[in-house]
């Protein structure tokens, strides 16, 4: 996860793997509060108020972001994008594309899932997608458990695995990710999370992964102390 310039490109598509993006933002922007504006699908024929709402939202732009970097999240567009009002919000986004630059995020969908979109917003201005390969599958989650983390290759595949369970799907984030490790570390006194640790640890009916999962409490140890 390194900061991103836009460099003279229009726009990025931050495909992540995971619904909350914010944080991933902060670290591509390298600021603590970017702008951040989460765009809500409008069915046809009902009132528009995207465009004044992202006005309002950055009016004060120049004292608040020196270089102009506006993260969009597009997600709701998915499924819509030959909707008119789309067209529209892009439109005044082109117009606006010597001032504003644009991080679009589209929560956990998948590169096949954001095609359509890519292409609409490719028709208006120009840009790339980058992805942030941690939570995108279990390889790039285990890497960065094992490199940002430090933890054991097998530890981290076992927990990489975990998080790629269909049941946690809808959890996946840097944050619950940040909230489970802290746990493990806890339960193994601050020495090496080993796997007979996490064994223990989903053993614990009351661990947050264990209820994340919805598994009920079970039999330590299924590995040795390694």
């Amino acid at each position: 996860m390194n900061t991103v310039s836009i460099g003279r490109e229009d726009f990025t598509v931050l495909l992540s793997g995971i619904k909350d993006n914010d944080r991933i933002i902060r670290k591509m922007t390298g600021r603590k509060h970017p702008i951040y504006y989460k765009s809500r699908y409008t069915p046809p024929f009902e009132r528009f108020c995207e465009l004044r709402n992202l006005q309002l939202l950055v009016k004060d732009l120049d004292d608040i972001n020196a270089d102009n970097t506006i993260a969009v999240d597009l997600s709701e567009w998915i499924g819509h994008e030959s909707d008119e009002y789309l067209t529209v919000m892009l439109k005044f986004l082109h117009d606006q594309r010597d001032h504003w630059k644009y991080i679009f995020t589209v929560g956990d969908h998948r590169r096949e899932e954001v095609t359509k979109l890519y292409i609409k917003l490719k028709t208006y201005l120009a840009g790339h997608i980058i992805e942030d390969t941690t939570f995108t599958n279990e390889d790039g989650l285990k890497q960065y458990l094992v490199s940002e983390c430090r933890l054991s290759g097998r530890v981290a595949g076992e927990l990489a695995k975990l998080f790629f369970t269909k049941e946690l799907r809808e959890y996946r984030s840097y944050e619950m990710l940040d909230s489970v490790l802290l746990e493990l570390r806890n339960r193994s006194g601050g020495a090496t999370v080993t796997l007979s640790v996490l064994d223990g640890y989903l053993a614990d009916g009351e661990s947050l992964l264990c209820l994340l999962l919805g598994r009920k409490p079970a039999k330590e140890a299924k590995h040795e102390n390694r």
